[in-house]
């Protein structure tokens, strides 16, 4: 007969538990947190030789805590491997996944698949609640802002400057929406909203522009902010 303390999920949370009882692991865990990571920069990050963190990677990988994504290389050699957290929200894939589509077909049941328009109400609304307006508002001060609280909500972002547009990388999605989802719209249009409101509170006054690219790469979507004065 089973009993609670055989059940295999959770032999695989205490698994999990154990692995992050070691420093150096939870290091690691950290600086994925961040953003996802190549093995030279956790080398750095921890200081440990290249083929403790290989190990480290390894057991945590193996554990169901980390996965890699790998992208083209920028100059000669092979495709860039990163890490990065597997799961977001603490659930389980099936359990998120489950939740989040009942909230999207509520959403998109409520509106008549219109659900995109309020959901980018929402997330305006939403930004502008986190972030916090300044006396000297600046450019580097609202694009900040716009990375602090989208690191924070586990985007993994990556900020870059192209002439006058300001390029975020977002090398995770907290919701894990897939291209193939006719709903994944309401949540794209949420973290639009998101941004735009963060952007007008944070920023110096002007009409901004912000677009936001879902899935322009596998696990890969970009914002675009450029502040007008």
């Amino acid at each position: 007969m089973s009993t609670p303390s055989s059940s295999p999920h959770l032999a695989r949370r205490a698994e999990r538990h154990r692995l992050l009882g070691d420093p150096a692991r939870l290091l690691i865990i950290d600086a994925i947190t961040e953003r996802p990571r190549l093995t030279s920069e956790l080398t750095a990050l921890t200081g440990l030789h290249r083929n403790t963190v290989r190990a480290h990677l390894a057991r945590l990988i193996e554990a169901g805590l980390l996965t890699t994504e790998r992208r083209p290389p920028t100059g000669p050699g092979r495709p860039a491997v990163r890490y990065r957290l597997r799961d977001r929200l603490g659930l389980p894939g099936a359990e998120q996944g489950l939740l989040i589509q009942s909230l999207l077909r509520l959403v998109d049941g409520a509106y008549r698949a219109g659900g995109a328009p309020p959901a980018e109400q929402e997330g305006y609304a939403v930004g502008r609640r986190l972030a916090a307006s300044t006396a000297e508002p600046s450019v580097e001060r609202v694009l900040s802002a716009v990375v602090g609280v989208l690191r924070d909500l586990a985007f993994a972002p990556e900020l870059s400057s192209r002439n006058d547009v300001n390029e975020i990388a977002l090398h995770s999605c907290p919701f894990a929406v897939s291209p193939d989802d006719p709903r994944g719209g309401i949540i794209c249009a949420f973290h639009l909203g998101l941004i735009r409101g963060i952007v007008d509170t944070a920023g110096p006054p002007g009409k901004h522009l912000v677009r936001l690219l879902p899935h322009v790469a596998p696990d890969l979507c970009r914002a675009e902010i450029r502040l007008v004065s």
